[in-house]
């Protein structure tokens, strides 16, 4: 089943005065293409803001990252379990079956799959740096809530 249309991601810059997401199209919570960026207030109220660029990292940092992840680290344990270690038993008991040359090819896949579970994992750490605002974006977002103060909530998705 396909779940996609548009959503809030990438939230970022958390403060008592709001916080900031971008509108995007996605498909299972992976942004594809970015909207448009929104400051909300804790109430609820929202305001268009020029397109956030830490906002967009953040969502794609957070999407794809869980994603490659996932699937990474899923077809690593496929192949350690289903293929590499069959692989291995039989080389190793002297069965002619496998070469040396496949396990190095098997190794160097498992090896490759790990780095991008690994650079999933880092997307999604790096991703929570961006939950904080700075002191200055910090006072910069109270003013954008005092401006908010009287508009309405969110767009339609």
């Amino acid at each position: 089943m396909l779940v996609g249309g548009l959503a809030y991601l990438g939230r970022v810059d958390e403060s008592r005065a709001g916080h900031v997401v971008t509108r995007f199209a996605h498909l299972w919570l992976v942004p594809f293409v970015p909207r448009g960026s929104f400051f909300v207030t804790p109430d609820g109220r929202a305001t268009a803001i020029p397109m956030n660029g830490r906002s967009v990292f953040a969502a794609y940092a957070r999407g794809w990252g869980a994603l490659l992840l996932l699937v990474c680290a899923g077809l690593f344990v496929y192949r350690a379990f289903g293929r590499f270690y069959g692989q291995l038993e039989i080389y190793l008991n002297g069965g002619a079956a496998v070469t040396r040359a496949q396990i190095v090819e098997t190794i160097t896949e498992l090896a490759m799959l790990a780095v991008g579970a690994a650079v999933g994992l880092a997307l999604l750490l790096i991703a929570r740096a961006f939950r904080r605002p700075t002191t200055g974006r910090t006072a910069e977002l109270a003013r954008l809530a005092s401006a908010v103060a009287g508009r309405a909530g969110f767009p339609a998705a």
